[in-house]
């Protein structure tokens, strides 16, 4: 007798996405906490929540990385109109907008 494999709707187990979620922020956070990064600490009002800040060898890499993608950007771009250069970031803030709503 063959059966069906049980089908799983992500619509309808929203806690499975979140589940994954969390996991890959989790591992996402341990390789950060890894490079030393970010440090974890224990919410001291609730013991079962981590909480993260960022260190300052963290905020050197993070202030390397987007200086390194703003020149990365510029000369991509170095070729284009300052009117296409503008349509383009409008074209990303509604974008970025339907990711949000």
């Amino acid at each position: 007798m063959s059966r069906e494999p049980h089908r799983v709707s992500w619509r309808q187990n929203s806690w499975i996405r979140l589940v994954l979620h969390i996991q890959m922020l989790l591992r996402q956070a341990a390789a950060l906490e890894a490079k030393e990064l970010i440090y974890r600490f224990t919410d001291p009002s609730d013991r079962r929540v981590s909480l993260f800040t960022i260190t300052k060898l963290g905020k050197q890499a993070l202030k390397a990385d987007q200086q390194m993608r703003l020149e990365r950007y510029e000369q991509m771009l170095k070729e284009w109109s300052i009117h296409e250069k503008e349509m383009f970031g409008e074209l990303l803030q509604r974008m970025n907008k339907a990711f949000v709503d």
